[in-house]
């Protein structure tokens, strides 16, 4: 698997496919997968990452996809295939947060159609387990009117992932159990669709 340089490649009839509006603006990078297909990348990059972006088939106007400003994704090249690794925001052992890959989302052409492909790669923590410490936690938070507390939430996330029939009732509940808002209830909301693409 190649990692992209996003200053690598370039190609003067590749545009960006049309999002909002009909204008087609030059791609921030192109990704040349072989001699005949390459892939226009149109969003912000910064460091190894690249987000609020789209991916077009050089050559055509309609975008393949659009990904928001709060996902962050690496590009790499494996064979024929455009891999774009999905990373989110997750503390494996509920202390020390880090970007850590969750998804795969691939592109490649057949018969001169392009196949989009999802699947997760996220492995899960084991270690992390319902115990009496989580549920004196739970009790604690309970106690106060506002729920603070990011790592009771993905406890409850983590937990259910593991053991969906004893404790997906403390995740999908964590909202009507507890009052959040602010970033908190944007992140609660982003585990969610997490947890929903993960038990497809």
């Amino acid at each position: 698997m190649t990692f992209i340089s996003f200053a690598s490649f370039g190609q003067a009839d590749c545009l960006c496919g049309k999002l909002f509006d009909d204008n087609l603006q030059k791609p921030d990078t192109v990704i040349k997968i072989n001699s005949i297909d390459s892939y226009a990348m149109c969003g912000y990059f910064e460091n190894d990452f690249i987000s609020e972006f789209t991916v077009t088939k050089c050559g055509d106007e309609n975008i393949l996809d659009f990904y928001g400003a709060t996902l962050n994704y690496k590009i790499k090249i494996d064979a024929d295939t455009l891999k774009l690794i999905d990373y989110r925001f997750l503390s494996n052992d509920l202390n020390k947060f880090e970007k850590i890959p969750w998804a795969i989302d691939m592109y490649c052409q057949s018969n001169g159609q392009t196949i989009h492909k999802r699947r997760i790669i996220f492995k899960k923590n084991k270690s992390i387990i319902y115990s009496d410490k989580f549920q004196k936690e739970w009790d604690d938070e309970i106690k106060d009117d506002w729920s603070t507390n990011n790592k009771l939430i993905l406890w409850t996330f983590f937990i259910s992932l593991d053991n969906k029939e004893n404790f997906e009732k403390y995740f999908k509940n964590y909202r009507d159990t507890f009052r959040i808002g602010g970033e908190r209830a944007e992140y609660y909301n982003e585990l969610l669709k997490m947890y929903d693409e993960y038990r497809k």
